[in-house]
């Protein structure tokens, strides 16, 4: 037979035989393994997926707590309400869960909160519901449970819970801490504590609290003036004076400075 009249073979085909050939002998090669490859193929889907259930459950699980933080400070801010209009527990203890549930849901609108006939009884059904919050978010929580402290008038419980939240945030939150400590201490009488308080507030030098340095020496000024200390209070009623022109308080210090200077 001619080698002209032989039949060509096509060169697309031999080239899928081989890679078929191969993937062939590749599958006959990882055979025997084949049934631990699998294990570990599901193994690695199961702890991929638990992990990706794990983190959509603590988000889910942050926001619940973070939207419960929110209900608590809604209520707190809530206008007082008349007797009459005031919500009654026993009435909405009996409310129907299923209307309720079954009831379509505005995302735009804030979650209804209970109303209160006085401050002293929206302030502690605020504590009360601060209390049940996750320790995550209870510590955040920290600086505003103690001005619910103060508001109620609970001065020596607002002043450990001001301590607390300084000790746990950052320093400028630090700071409104810690001028929170020192007024309880001035309305306990405590004015020697309240003095040396203020002066821990925003200590000079410190930038990251200088911008609160002005209300620090206005309150130190304020509780030495208390004291009879009248060169202490100039001098820090000078401090303001001098370098915070533009502070809200600058007026207010000039004031006492000229009414003490003149004494």
């Amino acid at each position: 037979m001619s080698k002209y009249n032989r039949k060509k073979e096509n060169p697309t085909t031999a080239t899928t035989d081989e890679f078929v050939g191969f993937w062939q002998k590749a599958f006959m090669r990882v055979r025997p393994y084949a049934r631990a490859i699998g294990f570990s193929l599901v193994g690695f889907i199961v702890v991929f997926g638990a992990v990706t259930i794990g983190t959509r459950f603590f988000e889910r699980r942050a926001e619940a707590a973070t939207e419960a933080y929110g209900r608590v400070v809604r209520m707190y801010e809530g206008e007082l309400v008349a007797e009459d209009a005031a919500k009654d527990p026993a009435k909405d203890a009996a409310k129907d869960p299923a209307k309720d549930a079954a009831k379509p849901k505005d995302p735009n609108k804030p979650e209804d909160v209970p109303k209160f006939k006085t401050a002293k009884e929206r302030g502690e059904a605020t504590l009360a519901e601060l209390d049940k919050l996750p320790p995550s978010v209870a510590k955040n929580a920290r600086l505003f449970r103690a001005g619910v402290l103060f508001d109620l008038e609970r001065y020596e419980d607002a002043q450990k819970a001001y301590v607390a939240a300084a000790e746990a945030a950052e320093p400028g939150l630090a700071a409104v801490a810690r001028e929170g400590a020192a007024l309880c201490f001035e309305q306990l009488g405590k004015l020697d504590e309240a003095a040396a308080a203020f002066e821990k507030v925003a200590p000079r030098g410190d930038k990251a609290t200088d911008f609160f340095r002005d209300r620090a020496l206005f309150g130190a000024a304020r509780v030495l003036e208390a004291k009879k200390d009248k060169a202490g209070a100039i001098e820090r009623y000078k401090e303001i004076v001098a370098k915070y022109a533009s502070s809200p308080l600058h007026d207010d210090a000039q004031n006492r400075l000229a009414v003490l200077e003149a004494l």
